[in-house]
């Protein structure tokens, strides 16, 4: 610092010191040394203007500079000087016009009016000099009337010394020469500019910058010319003449320190700048392009040694990126940041992926726009976040797996805890203050011996893992299995520092495993087999009755006005039956006699091995139907009140090989139909005579044909809603508008229509329906979010072109797919898992949304719920209508609800119709509830009034 302060004093202050010691110098000699005084004016009028001039262009100069400067924003301080120096460059042409020997400017050229004007000009030089020391580095805002007011002033001083000079004070006389007045004012000024000049000094003895040491110069040689101005007798004598020379010294000054600087400071600023953003360039980690709103790539810089470029700049530059860019998603993420930087001015944080040389990078994007007078282009910086991104991942991944729902423990090399993660605490029943210490040993349950232990450590040190299932005892003594992975932990050398235990709870995976088996083989609200159990076993006893020759029989139950219960009590009652009715049905049958619920209110009955004669075959069957009748029939206790109710049965006897299941089932309907016919409490046998019924069946066919060409069918739509209550959407369910039995419900026509060909046609319209009520919704601001549930059939779903009637179906009305859902049952996933991925996954990506229709009444499969996109689980109604009656169906509600969270899965109660419901649901987590407690299925009209006056969800 001490050789820095004399390297500027020694060239810099001391020359200018010198220069200034002369000076003064010069005027001390002028005072005592006689000179003879320049005669003539003639001779020095030219000289005057010359150096006038050369005054007034340096003060126009440092005003437009001041006034028009580009670095920054304009300050008060800067504004104030320009302005001032405008005034002294006008009072100087003022003066050099006034001088004598010049034209008349206005009124006659005098000594007396130049003098008023020059006096007047070194006031405002000095006051600018001034305003350099006093006033603020801030903005000004308005500079105009600054300028204005600046001139009004300057018009006021030339009207007064053009047409009021006698007003003033003398400053000369021709005799005597200077007056005491003009001699007082130049002491004035004198003063103003040693003050000026004496801080301007100092500051650039503080501060070493040149331009204030120029000022100060300036300063203190005006103060050596006013002093000389003091002196003169003759406007024309040697005085006076050095006078203007030193003023035009000290303008010298004025412009390197306020022009030549102005000038220079930018470029010099700029240069630095420059210097310093080559530098930040060089220094980032990233690769930087310039490129046109269009993507031609026009620039590119990288520091040396920038990753892997996918060509060298010299191919790429002036082409579009997409050329060399195969990766869509790539593409789209870069013309995402575009247009956030052609939008916003700038855009940061979008991530997007590289495959080269079979390695997955990762490049983050952030940019900003850059406004040219042509055109807008952009930077896009372009930062290898690979490592960064794997590392994050890992941390992820491990914080993940620490916190999951799996046991984790972590041990030292002496296999000692360190630490144990939540579901650890959970699954076993001790903290980790509690374990910390421990050796894994104390979970012993005594089930293994040394011998097994011994093997699993063997296997750990040499192949560094184990993995395999351990009985462990829970802190309050309760023993379960468990699915245990032990992995050493490494260091660098291969030393073992650390074993990490993961353990899964294997009993709750066995108790779902059951449950869910139990729901794919058995009806969840009787316990009976359900239709895919019967199904088999009826199979079997088929092939068995062929073996040996002998008559089985099916016998179809159904409960007698079945409906009038679940009208007049309510579904809850009507499943109370159910379970009553399956209760008899089993304390009559055999062990080898199976019954079934197949749907609804109707039970199956597989007899096998009855007989090889017919007649023993049938005597056998009527004993069992007459003992079911009388078991069935009668007074069943349901709550607080009695009902009664009774039975019919259809039977059909079978022995033939060549009876096919689904012939039998033909058989066996049309039995219960005769029997049903015949009376209540009827038993009915299957008789080719009856087949008459099924022409019937071929006029309902001719009806459905003519249903679908003439549109009989209509929606009707149930409302879903949220935990708040809100509509979220709604279901569409099909009605059929027959024109002579009047308005039918789908359980009328469903089957029919399924079993006869039908339910494709039908699932088509109901599907068109749908999707035109949905488009109109999404023009209506309050129903625009809404979500429609479409229920799909299996040969609906599995058609050839069903992908593209519900794509074009969608694209035709230009409907926002979000709000689509379609429903299917688990029955159709089954049947087909790979084309039902194949199809769901397609659809997806339109962004339909996907529900699993009555989950729980069939197959329940986890590996499907886990392989496919499923968004939504629809629990059966079944089980929601026995919440709180029995514990088995409470227990797979709160399994399902809990499955779907796991899963990240909605899910959405049906049949929703108490209070108690709702709440035990609610606190499940159950999101969507849909039941005749909120509404019934109604025509769209209806249903757009109730969305009226009930509250609809925000979107």
């Amino acid at each position: 610092m001490a050789v820095r302060q004399a390297t500027w004093f020694q060239n810099t202050v001391r020359p200018n010191a010198t220069i200034l010691l002369i000076l003064a110098a010069v005027v001390v000699v002028l005072r005592l040394v006689p000179i003879p005084v320049t005669e003539g004016v003639n001779h020095y009028l030219p000289l005057h203007m010359l150096l006038e001039t050369l005054a007034i262009i340096i003060a126009s100069m440092i005003f437009v500079l001041g006034w028009y400067t580009q670095r920054g924003t304009r300050t008060l301080r800067m504004q104030v000087i320009a302005c001032l120096f405008l005034a002294v460059a006008t009072l100087d042409f003022s003066h050099m016009i006034s001088y004598a020997g010049m034209p008349d400017f206005i009124t006659p050229a005098d000594p007396e009016k130049a003098i008023n004007f020059w006096l007047l000009a070194r006031l405002f030089a000095a006051l600018a000099l001034l305003a350099a020391i006093c006033l603020p580095d801030r903005e000004l805002i308005y500079r105009r009337s600054l300028l204005s007011t600046l001139l009004l002033a300057l018009a006021g001083i030339h009207y007064v010394l053009l047409f009021r000079q006698e007003q003033l004070p003398e400053t000369f006389d021709a005799v005597t020469g200077l007056t005491s007045f003009k001699i007082r004012a130049e002491y004035v000024l004198i003063l103003l500019y040693s003050i000026a000049a004496a801080v301007l000094w100092k500051r650039a003895l503080a501060d070493r910058q040149p331009e204030t040491l120029a000022l100060g110069m300036a300063s203190a040689i005006m103060a050596l010319s006013e002093l000389l101005f003091t002196f003169y007798a003759s406007v024309t004598d040697a005085f006076n003449v050095v006078g203007h020379v030193y003023k035009i010294l000290a303008y010298a000054y004025l412009h390197q320190a306020l022009v030549v600087r102005g000038i220079t400071a930018p470029f010099l600023e700029m240069r630095t700048l420059t210097g310093r953003l080559q530098a930040t360039l060089d220094a980032l980690p990233d690769m930087m392009f310039e490129m046109s709103d269009e993507g031609i790539i026009r620039a590119y810089h990288s520091r040396p040694g920038i990753p892997q470029l996918l060509t060298s700049p010299e191919v790429f530059l002036g082409q579009d990126f997409r050329k060399f860019i195969a990766d869509v998603d790539a593409i789209h993420t870069i013309e995402q940041a575009m247009a956030d930087v052609f939008n916003t001015g700038r855009t940061s944080g979008r991530v997007y992926s590289l495959t080269t040389q079979g390695k997955q990078y990762w490049y983050e994007l952030t940019g900003s726009l850059v406004e040219e007078s042509l055109d807008k282009h952009c930077l896009i910086l372009v930062r290898d976040v690979t490592s960064k991104y794997e590392a994050e991942q890992e941390l992820r991944i491990a914080a993940t797996a620490f916190s999951s729902q799996e046991g984790v423990l972590i041990t030292d090399a002496q296999q000692s805890i360190l630490r144990v993660n939540e579901a650890f605490e959970r699954t076993t029943g001790y903290s980790q203050q509690e374990v910390i210490g421990m050796k894994p040993s104390f979970l012993s349950s005594g089930k293994h011996d040394d011998a097994f232990f011994k093997a699993m450590w063997a296997t750990i040190v040499e192949e560094g893992g184990w993995h395999g299932e351990i009985w462990n005892r829970r802190k309050n003594g309760e023993i379960f299995p468990q699915a245990v992975t032990i992995s050493a932990v490494k260091d660098s050398s291969g030393i073992t520092t650390h074993y990490v235990g993961d353990m899964i709870d294997m009993s709750r995976i066995r108790d779902a495993e059951a449950k869910i088996n139990r729901l794919s083989l058995f009806d969840p609200l009787t316990g009976l087999p359900n239709r895919s159990n019967f199904q088999t076993h009826l199979e079997h006893t088929l092939q068995e009755c062929n073996n040996n020759c002998e008559f089985g029989a099916l016998l179809m139950i159904d409960v007698d006005n079945f409906k009038n219960i679940n009208d007049t009590l309510g579904h809850l009652a009507g499943d109370q039956l159910l379970v009553k009715v399956a209760q008899r049905l089993e304390s009559v049958l055999q062990d080898n006699q199976l019954a079934a619920r197949y749907g609804g209110d109707e039970f199956m009955v597989v007899l096998p091995q009855l007989s090889q004669e017919t007649g023993k075959a049938v005597d056998k069957v009527e004993s069992v139907a007459q003992a079911l009748l009388g078991a069935l029939n009668g007074e069943y206790r349901i709550g607080h009140e009695v009902y009664y109710s009774s039975c019919s049965i259809g039977i059909s006897l079978f022995n033939s090989k060549d009876v096919e299941f689904s012939e039998l089932l033909k058989q066996v309907d049309i039995a219960l139909s005769q029997a049903k016919i015949s009376g209540q409490s009827g038993i009915s046998f299957f008789d080719p005579a009856w087949q008459k019924e099924v022409n019937e069946r071929a006029s309902l066919n001719a009806d459905m044909r003519e249903g679908l060409k003439k549109k009989q069918f209509e929606l009707y739509y149930q409302a879903q809603v949220d935990v708040a209550e809100r509509i979220v959407g709604a279901e569409a369910l099909v009605r059929w508008k027959h024109p002579l039995r009047g308005l039918l419900s789908p359980a009328e026509f469903i089957p029919f229509a399924e079993e006869n060909g039908w339910i494709l046609d039908l699932g088509n319209e109901v599907l068109r329906l749908g999707l035109e009520q949905l488009a109109l919704w999404q023009t209506n601001p309050k129903l625009s979010h809404l979500s429609l549930s479409i229920n799909l059939s299996s040969e609906q779903f599995f058609e050839e072109n069903f992908i593209d009637i519900v794509e074009s179906g969608i694209q035709s009305r230009h409907l926002d797919a979000r709000y689509l859902v379609l429903e299917f049952t688990e029955s159709i996933l089954i049947s087909n898992v790979e084309q039902a991925k194949s199809n769901i996954e397609r659809l997806s990506r339109l962004g339909i949304r996907f529900s699993i229709d009555d989950f729980g009444t069939g197959y329940s499969s986890l590996s499907y719920l886990s392989n496919l996109p499923i968004d939504q689980l629809k629990i059966d109604q079944s089980f929601v209508r026995n919440i709180g009656i029995t514990e088995q169906d409470t227990a797979i509600v709160s399994t399902i609800i809990n499955m779907a969270k796991t899963l990240h899965m909605e899910v959405l109660a049906e049949g929703v119709e108490t209070d108690a419901q709702r709440a035990f649901l609610m606190a499940q987590g159950c999101q969507l509830l849909q039941g005749f407690l909120y509404a019934h299925p109604m025509p769209v009209k209806d249903f757009e009034s109730y969305c009226s006056s009930h509250a609809v969800a925000p979107e």
